[in-house]
């Protein structure tokens, strides 16, 4: 149950987060944008875990664990932008949705127990997503193939980010190997960054707003990596991938965008799902 609350309060968190994003819209490219909010993010984790004394109890494998958590995010949050500005939107969110399924695979690999009602809720959610997704505009670009792999590269990324984060909470002090996390995702990016001689001054044009997105991002983060001490870790990466259902009711109450009747049924099915795993 605490892997369940855990992972449906990331999802709250993250659904704002995409929610922000959605209005700010293109005004920004992605890479300095998601660099600022990495930095905000960490500054704030950081500072909370220097007080607390976390990082004096870090081993050397939890904090490389944890850097390879943030490798793996940056992958996932760089591939998760390239699959959605090349679209189509009803392909691409299904797939990139689907990391649970490679969250129980690995699950299963370190030896945890996996019952079938738990497939079958990852089964409905996912499917709960794509008919979200079919009410979504499509981007205008349809490079189907390579829409596909940037997906796919974003579901295994986002997998692999909590399998690792999970482990290092797990070993140490969470809010500690968050910020390790973290710090791994901004090597990544800043490297990237330096390479494309990227310039950080439209980011700097929104840096309050980018600041309030990098503390919710770092939260939910922070929320799955918690549940590596919980019996079932699994279910928070689940319940978190509804995400973006959460993004398109805020933007049906707060920007007045319209909800199709087809996606009324993938909202049910994503709770219909959620509700089986909690009764799991």
């Amino acid at each position: 149950m605490q892997s369940l609350f855990l992972g449906l309060t990331a999802a709250l968190l993250w659904g704002m987060h995409d929610f922000i994003l959605r209005r700010l819209g293109t005004r920004v490219d992605a890479l300095p944008m998601l660099f600022v909010s990495l930095v905000s993010g960490i500054i704030l984790l950081g500072t909370v875990t220097a007080i607390d004394g976390g990082f004096n109890i870090l081993t050397t494998d939890t904090i490389l664990i944890a850097l390879a958590a943030g490798f793996f995010y940056a992958l996932g949050c760089l591939a998760l932008y390239r699959a959605f500005a090349i679209g189509p939107v009803r392909l691409v969110a299904p797939l990139c949705g689907s990391y649970p399924a490679l969250s129980i695979l690995f699950a299963i690999y370190g030896g945890n127990a996996v019952t079938v009602s738990v497939w079958a809720s990852v089964a409905v959610i996912i499917a709960g997503i794509a008919l979200v997704a079919r009410g979504e505009k499509d981007s205008p670009s349809g490079k189907v193939g390579i829409a596909v792999l940037w997906s796919g590269c974003a579901a295994l990324g986002f997998a692999l980010t909590f399998a690792f984060a999970q482990t290092s909470a797990g070993q140490g002090d969470a809010l500690a190997a968050s910020s390790v996390t973290r710090f791994g995702a901004i090597l990544v990016i800043g490297a990237l960054l330096l390479a494309r001689r990227a310039a950080l001054g439209p980011a700097k044009s929104i840096w309050r707003t980018l600041v309030v997105m990098g503390a919710i991002d770092v939260t939910a983060m922070t929320l799955v990596a918690l549940a590596g001490r919980f019996p079932n870790p699994e279910i928070a990466a689940i319940t978190s991938s509804i995400f973006g259902l959460i993004t398109i009711l805020l933007a049906m109450v707060f920007l007045g965008e319209k909800v199709r009747p087809v996606q009324w049924l993938g909202v049910l099915a994503v709770f219909g799902g959620v509700v089986v795993l909690g009764m799991g």
